[in-house]
């Protein structure tokens, strides 16, 4: 599938290459089809080192889409829901999503230190657990 991939930290240019795959797919986790997506400053910070994120990456933490296919123990969504990528997911038990406020949770971070997509060459990132310049991204 295509991405946008920022190879190396520093560089102002992404390439769009056409020989990625999301990975990671399996229990707990939901694979979207992204039709939208947000450039933020933070994502601009990402690609010239002033936020931490391991490269080569993918850019993209803001999207919208639809969901492609629901993992094992995945409750309340199905294929050809409409939905928002959130890279700030709430936890479920910390006490902001205990009171109802899931949007305060700052416990529930996506795990932006393992790779969510592959191509020949090797592991690739997406920026903030998430990486939404692509065609399709798998989040839990």
């Amino acid at each position: 599938m295509r991405a946008a991939v920022l190879h190396e930290t520093g560089q102002e240019k992404l390439e769009v290459l056409d020989d990625v795959e999301a990975v990671g797919f399996g229990p707990g986790k939901v694979k979207l089809r992204i039709r939208a997506t947000g450039l933020c400053h933070s994502d601009v910070s990402a690609m010239s080192g002033i936020l931490p994120q391991p490269a080569p990456f993918i850019p993209g933490h803001e999207g919208a889409g639809e969901v492609v296919e629901v993992g094992d123990g995945v409750s309340g969504l199905s294929a050809g829901d409409r939905v928002l990528v959130c890279w700030l997911p709430a936890c479920g038990a910390c006490p902001s999503c205990k009171r109802g406020q899931t949007q305060l949770c700052l416990a529930g971070f996506m795990n932006a230190g393992t790779p969510n997509f592959k191509r020949p060459g090797g592991d690739v990132f997406g920026f903030a657990g998430t990486g939404t310049f692509t065609e399709e991204v798998v989040v839990g």
